[in-house]
């Protein structure tokens, strides 16, 4: 999917300015990758912070993004080890858990099959004992050119029997790319695949890059998402 990521980041803004703590356990993404992100909301130019021309305004929006307490709420874990996000998420007492991603983690000497079926069960069981909600992302299998602007599937899963079968719901971020540019286009649909007590179905929304933030669209007009 592309703009996963992206969508946990939202989630996670969302969540800590709902007053809730976060635990976000990344393999992949780095923290300034996420506090640029995060500064994107606020006025921060990802392009010239990579390009090594970040101003005046750049610094600006860092400040005000300092400012906001709800940031306070989250922390960020780095480490591919179950028991050590099980043994953090015990500590940290967070009302999210994000894991950023199922087959990053340490599958020790198990097969990738077995260690991602082994790794999303004690996801599951984390959010049982400690009685949270665990938003967990997930690569896709990768589509031939036949099939590569479909919609995705729960069979698109990588790895994909535990993780349809431990969800509580599956959504996939969903934007097709311009045939000829290979360029992503701005609007998708966040895919709900998977819903055990809601509805299966689709929500439209279309992406803004430069602040790194989804807006979602409704028959009529958009609504922040």
């Amino acid at each position: 999917a592309v703009g996963d990521a992206d969508a946990a980041v939202e989630v996670t803004v969302a969540a800590a300015k709902a007053g809730r703590r976060v635990l976000y356990v990344a393999s992949e993404v780095t923290r300034d990758e996420i506090g640029v992100g995060v500064g994107q909301r606020w006025g921060r130019s990802g392009r010239r912070f990579y390009a090594g021309r970040a101003g005046v305004d750049d610094e600006r929006a860092v400040d005000r993004a300092l400012e906001v307490e709800a940031y306070d709420w989250v922390g960020i874990a780095y480490t591919r080890q179950m028991a050590d996000i099980e043994a953090m998420a015990a500590a940290y007492d967070p009302g999210l858990l994000v894991v950023d991603y199922l087959q990053f983690l340490d599958i020790g000497r198990d097969s990738r099959q077995e260690g991602t079926t082994r790794n999303s069960h004690a996801l599951k069981d984390i959010a049982r004992r400690l009685e949270i909600p665990v938003l967990c992302l997930s690569q896709l299998r990768r589509a031939d050119r036949s099939q590569r602007f479909a919609t995705p599937a729960l069979d698109d899963l990588r790895d994909s029997g535990s993780v349809e079968q431990d969800a509580d719901q599956v959504i996939f971020v969903h934007r097709e790319r311009e045939e000829q540019t290979r360029t992503v286009l701005p609007n998708g649909e966040f895919v709900v695949a998977k819903a055990r007590m809601g509805e299966q179905g689709s929500v439209k929304f279309t992406f803004d890059g430069g602040a790194q933030t989804f807006r979602v669209l409704d028959s009529e007009h958009e609504v922040a998402a």
